[in-house]
C-alpha cells in the first residue's frame, strides 16, 4: 500500500492536524540533531605560537600594584566551524602571578571579555603575567554559546 494510498483513507479534517504536528516534529528532531553534532565536533581551537604575539608593557593592577616590564601573552582562538560562534570566552588557570586564578581573558580586538568569532577568523585572547622568566604551565578553557568547552595546557 502506497503513501497516497494511505493518506486517502484518512478524513481531511485529521490531516489539518497531522501535517503541523509532523512538521514540528522534524524540526525538533533536526534541531536535537545539530545539538549532538556541536556536542561531539569542537568547532574552536587554541593556539600558542611561543611568543611571536606577546608584547612586554607596564601593567598596573586593581589592587594599584605595578607590574614592570610585564608580558601580555596572546593565545589566539581559531574557529574551524561553518558559523559565527557566539559569545566566546577564555579562563585562564595556572601559575599566573599578577591577576587572581582563575583569570577571565579579555579579547585584543574588541578589549571585552566576550567575543563573536566568525567562520575560519582567529581572535586573540590577552593573558596577563610577571615576567619572572620562569616557565609557567597554564590550563585554558575556552567556551562559546551552543559548543562544548575547548580545554588546553600550555608552557608559556
Amino acid at each position: 500500500m502506497t503513501i497516497y494510498a494511505l493518506l486517502k483513507q484518512i478524513p481531511g479534517f485529521y490531516l489539518i492536524v497531522l501535517i503541523p504536528i509532523s512538521c514540528v516534529s522534524v524540526g525538533i528532531i533536526l534541531i536535537w540533531i545539530q545539538k549532538l553534532y556541536y556536542y561531539f565536533y569542537y568547532p574552536l581551537e587554541i593556539t600558542y605560537n611561543n611568543g611571536r604575539y606577546n608584547e612586554r608593557k607596564d601593567i598596573i593592577t586593581n589592587n594599584r600594584e605595578i607590574y614592570k616590564n610585564a608580558v601580555i601573552y596572546r593565545v589566539g582562538v581559531y574557529n574551524t566551524s561553518k558559523k559565527t560562534i557566539e559569545s566566546v570566552s577564555v579562563i585562564v588557570q595556572g601559575e599566573i602571578e599578577i591577576v587572581k586564578n582563575p583569570q577571565k581573558a579579555y579579547w585584543a580586538k574588541t578589549k571585552q571579555y566576550k567575543c563573536d568569532i566568525n567562520p575560519g577568523e582567529m581572535e586573540f585572547a590577552n593573558l596577563f603575567a610577571s615576567n619572572d622568566g620562569l616557565k609557567k604551565q597554564i590550563t585554558i578553557t575556552v567556551t562559546g554559546k551552543d559548543i562544548p568547552k575547548v580545554v588546553k595546557e600550555i608552557v608559556l
